[in-house]
């Protein structure tokens, strides 16, 4: 089996190699500036280890800072070569909830879809066929989990969680949102025949969205609003 550390090493690697890709010919100097800029230096040196894979490891804080000073998603720097490139999401082994160990190398969109909350379940990674009459592996191929199997949860792997059930009722609230928003944006050009029908469809959007903050709510999730006044701004 695949030592941890190896795997931390093949980890960090691919990390590197996705920062290297996105900076785009743009010094690392370039991008230690950019994170003093942004409140969160990052020395020349840690760029140039962490882009040529040489730390075993990288803060999440660091991660964050690093995407946003090259304008790329974090999760894109974890997991780069979307949708179908192996990638090292996780070191080899189970836990003593799992009924067989994971697979360290998987698809990169499947990896993601999991690390997201889109997919609650653990990536497959390899499915090893074996031979009915002599027992014998017989073929080795990658599952694609994103082509075949739905994001929700596998019995046989995982149980149901409220953290899964809390990202599927924000999605649905944030969707509703925006169909509110889409449905009021050019409600004044509209004739008096379209506004009509129009308040229709808005009475009915402003319906979903109670339905979501309800459901939200249900799951413990946090809808706070949050206001400041001119009081609270500082001169900068």
């Amino acid at each position: 089996m695949e030592s941890t550390g190896s795997w931390q090493e093949k980890f960090s690697a691919m990390v590197g190699s996705a920062i290297d890709q996105a900076r785009k010919g743009r010094s690392d100097q370039w991008i230690s500036d950019q994170s003093a800029m942004l409140g969160h230096p990052i020395s020349r040196t840690a760029v140039s280890e962490y882009r040529r894979g040489k730390r075993k490891s990288i803060p999440v804080t660091d991660l964050i800072v690093l995407a946003r000073a090259l304008e790329v998603p974090p999760v894109s720097l974890l997991f780069p070569g979307l949708p179908n490139r192996l990638v090292p999401a996780m070191p080899p082994g189970k836990t003593s909830s799992d009924a067989y160990s994971s697979d360290s190398e998987v698809p990169a969109f499947d990896a993601l879809r999991w690390f997201t909350g889109e997919s609650q379940v653990v990536p497959s990674g390899w499915d090893i066929g074996f031979d009915p009459d002599t027992g014998d592996v017989a073929i080795t191929k990658v599952n694609f989990d994103y082509m075949t199997r739905p994001g929700f949860s596998d019995p046989a792997r995982m149980a149901p969680s409220t953290e899964f059930d809390l990202l599927e009722a924000c999605r649905a609230f944030a969707t509703s949102c925006a169909r509110l928003h889409a449905l009021s944006y050019d409600f004044m050009a509209l004739s008096e025949s379209e506004r009509s029908e129009r308040l229709k469809l808005l009475d009915q959007a402003a319906k979903d969205i109670e339905i979501t903050k309800k459901w939200v709510r249900e799951l413990g999730g946090d809808l706070s609003e949050h206001e400041i006044g001119p009081d609270d701004c500082g001169d900068d």
